[in-house]
């Protein structure tokens, strides 16, 4: 987000509607996908990679919602309007996000800047 990308998400559900903007991100489990312990889960492919492409602990259900996920960021690179709308949404969920996750310690060298900088960059 610092560098000016659209994230990728993928992981915990709560995370990212509690932090950060969900029109700011691409957030794989709003697809249905999840983290899981690899091989994990019924029906994962074994170790490797199969001849269709199916990765290792990915089942039917997971590799359909990464398949969903991923033609999300196609879509967006696709179309130059909704990837710069994207970007140019505001990155966190409100203020109070910032000041709790990414304030430093008032003791740290540079903590107003910092603040400040992250404050312009992130809201």
């Amino acid at each position: 987000m610092l560098a000016g990308a659209v994230p990728i998400y993928l992981g915990p559900r709560g995370i990212v509607g509690g932090l950060f903007n969900p029109e700011a991100v691409v957030d794989c489990g709003a697809f249905g996908a999840t983290l899981a312990p690899h091989g994990a889960g019924a029906g994962a492919a074994p170790a490797g990679e199969d001849s269709a492409g199916v990765v290792a602990g990915v089942g039917p259900a997971q590799a359909a919602a990464l398949a969903r996920c991923a033609k999300r960021v196609l879509a967006l690179d696709a179309d130059p309007r909704a990837y710069a709308a994207m970007r140019a949404a505001p990155r966190l969920v409100s203020a109070e996000a910032l000041e709790v996750h990414f304030a430093s310690h008032p003791d740290v060298p540079g903590h107003d800047c910092l603040t400040a900088r992250l404050r312009l960059l992130l809201t």
